[in-house]
């Protein structure tokens, strides 16, 4: 269960991190709605996280987190079609490595 509220935290961190971008477009910044649904995905970000840290050490649960760091270029080229370099493939290699050399051996 822990392993799986993780993942739903780091889902919701990158479709948070998407709606911004796609209001950041919008010359109305401040009040449309994927601006809006990008707040209300942190704050279910936030209470799903909360559970995390009463389920799962810090030291385990806060560097799995940096898989959005692999995720959000996934999510950014078959979306929005943004380009992912070479260099950039290598680094979500390498993130996506060692979150499970070190997170995964952590969570029981």
């Amino acid at each position: 269960m822990t392993i799986l509220l993780i993942l739903l935290s780091i889902l919701l961190e990158i479709a948070k991190q998407l709606c911004f971008k796609a209001g950041a477009h919008r010359p109305e910044k401040f009040y449309n709605a994927w601006i809006w649904l990008g707040i209300i995905l942190w704050a279910a970000e936030v209470l799903v996280w909360i559970r995390v840290l009463q389920l799962a050490p810090l030291s385990v649960a806060f560097p799995m987190m940096s898989l959005c760091y692999a995720g959000l270029p996934l999510a950014s080229r078959w979306l929005l079609g943004e380009q992912v370099t070479p260099r950039q493939w290598a680094g979500i290699a390498l993130i996506t490595l060692g979150v499970a050399g070190i997170g995964l051996a952590g969570i029981g």
